[in-house]
This record gives structure tokens, sequence and C-alpha cells, in this order.
């Protein structure tokens, strides 16, 4: 440690110097050690908000959404600076535990807060776009790309509004902005072999079938769990008649997601093209298997 560096430290309380071991936690993603030490914090500091956040932000990132809801409401009763933090933290809850309506009014909450929070805005344009109000939505996702143009997330929900407003071609190209801020984004590749299937549905141009296969397998390439892109690359295989590479990707999928009951129906339309009848129906027997559970 250098003479500043010492000098510096000198001054932090006791409770950022705790910290300080808990934030290299997070930053090197060992989520659950760092939620530990942060939880272990608290106990010495329960009135610090830093700490509070920092646990509701670490639950968020580990899909803890009910916990992370209930720090971000611990840590908003103490009222701080972070207010807007809160606000937006409580949205992404809400959003991932299924209210919109309480998602809404927190993301517009974190946006009067702080007129400059880029997150919020393309968060909430999606939101927006998702329920139907796909021009508002539209505006806000365009209004944080202003604010800040290096969020890769806000081209892939632009991207997606495009497709929505049945403008393909802009929403590749959007996908494409993405990619070039973050090349291995899998949700990019994957939105990106959606748009193009869809272009050759809609013109029969197999370019862009083979387009999609290549988004497709550079979307498993970089996350081999994302089962939505070998359920892709299945409908492609079997556009192309090329039963047994379908069979293989819609059985990555199935693999991946055993409850989803469209990947049975479509794995048994693959054997039906391919004349394997009984494993067909077979693929139908467990599809209704599920829907009946």
């Amino acid at each position: 440690m250098g003479v500043l560096e010492k000098v510096l430290s000198s001054f932090k309380t006791d409770e950022e110097k705790l910290l300080v071991n808990a934030d290299a936690l997070l930053r090197e993603k060992r989520l659950e050690e760092a939620l530990s030490e942060y939880k272990r914090i608290s106990l010495e500091y329960p009135h610090s908000v830093r700490t509070i956040l920092s646990i509701a932000n670490t639950s968020l990132m580990l899909n803890h959404f009910a916990e992370a809801l209930k720090y971000y409401e611990d840590a908003s009763s103490f009222g701080s600076e972070y207010h807007a933090d809160i606000c937006y933290g409580k949205a992404r809850c809400y959003e991932n535990l299924g209210d919109s309506r309480e998602s809404i009014a927190c993301y517009k909450d974190a946006i009067l807060e702080d007129a400059a929070y880029a997150h919020a805005y393309i968060y909430l344009g999606n939101l927006l776009a998702t329920g139907g109000l796909v021009d508002e939505g539209l505006e806000k996702v365009e209004a944080g790309i202003q604010i800040d143009d290096s969020i890769v997330m806000s081209y892939v929900f632009k991207g997606n509004i495009l497709i929505q407003k049945n403008k393909l071609k802009e929403a590749i190209s959007q996908y494409d902005i993405a990619l070039s801020i973050n090349p291995a984004f899998s949700t990019a590749h994957n939105q990106k072999g959606n748009a193009l299937y869809n272009l050759f549905r809609k013109t029969i141009d197999a370019s862009y079938l083979k387009k999609a296969i290549e988004a497709y397998k550079k979307s498993v390439k970089f996350n081999p769990h994302l089962s939505p892109s070998f359920y892709g690359l299945s409908i492609c295989y079997e556009e192309l008649g090329e039963y047994e590479k379908a069979l293989d990707a819609i059985g990555s999928a199935i693999s991946l997601s055993p409850e989803e009951t469209n990947y049975y129906i479509s794995k048994a339309e693959i054997y039906s093209m391919a004349d394997m009848h009984e494993e067909a129906y077979q693929c139908f027997e467990a599809a209704i298997k599920i829907d009946n559970t």
C-alpha cells in the first residue's frame, strides 16, 4: 500500500473498512460470500443505509427478490441520499415478482428523484412496451439511451420493441449495437436469431434462416443454458428438413426447461415431419401430462 493509500485508509471508519472486504467479494462475483459478509456487518451497524442497501442489491443479483424487497424497504425507512437507487431496486424486485403496477410506480419514482437515471428509463420503457404501451415504452428506452449510450440491455429492449412494431431489420441493427458493446451477450444473439427467423418467415429468403442459425449458435456458445436458443435452432433446422439436428436441439431445450410444454409439442411435430409417429405421440402425451399437473 502506498503512502497516499495509507493516509486515506486512516480516515475510513471501522464500518467502511469492513465494507471494503465485502465489496471486493462482490466484484469477484462471489455473491453468496459477499451477502453473508454484508449481513454480518449489518449486525454491528444495524442503522447503516449503505450496508442495508448492499444486502438488498446483492440479494437482487442472486434473484432473491422477496428478500431484496424487504431490505430496500428497510433502507427507505431511514431516508437517505440513496433514495433513487432504492426506488429502482424496488422496481426491479416488483417486476420480477410479477407486480407490474408497483414496478412502474417505483421506476417513475426513481426518475423523479434522479432525472438522469438511465437504467430506470430503460427498464420502465421495456415494461411499458411489454404491457402494450409500445410507443411510450420506445420513447422511454430512447430517453435512457440519450442519457447513457453504453448500457447494452437498452439496445436489446429497443430491438424487442421494434419487433413488436414489425420493424425487423431495424431491430436487428439494435441487437448488432448491443453486440458491438458486448460480443458475448447471449441474449442479444438469441433475440437477433428471433428477428432473423421472423424475416425468413416474412420473405421466404433462406439466407435469413442461415443467419438465424448462426445467431442461435453464438447464443448457446456463450450461454449453453439458454433453452430458447436451442428451441430456435430446432425450428430453423426443421424448416431446412434437417430433422436429426432439429431433434438434438429440441432435446437440449427440453433438458434445460423440462416443464416447457411447447418444447414437447415442437418435438412431436418434428417427429411427425420425419414420419416417426409413435415418438410424436409420446411427446404429445408428455405435453398433456405437464399441462394437467
